[in-house]
């Protein structure tokens, strides 16, 4: 019991500091692209998918990240769909604010 919660801490923490990452990411992607705006609740990969459709460079980030996660996917392709497609659903959030 006590190492579900600690599994569950961790996974959070880490979606945590994936969410900085994406900030930091957005203030230096501001400045090439003024009108960019970034939000404080997407992580890293949901940012490369949803940006894929409209920058190279994010289509890139995309498939970088896609690769470093294969290992913690079971070996399957599309992780950062997955995660864009979970922030829309607010699948990372407690029941209590679904």
């Amino acid at each position: 019991m006590r190492f579900d919660a600690l599994k569950h801490n961790l996974k959070h923490l880490l979606i945590a500091f994936d969410q900085v990452l994406r900030m930091i990411v957005a203030l230096f992607v501001w400045i090439v692209h003024a009108d960019h705006k970034g939000y404080a609740d997407e992580t890293l990969s949901a940012y490369a998918y949803r940006k894929s459709r409209f920058y190279k460079t994010s289509y890139v980030l995309m498939y970088i990240i896609d690769i470093i996660m294969l290992p913690f996917e079971k070996f399957k392709l599309g992780h950062c769909k997955r995660s864009f497609e979970s922030e829309k659903q607010h699948k990372h959030l407690p029941k209590d604010y679904q």
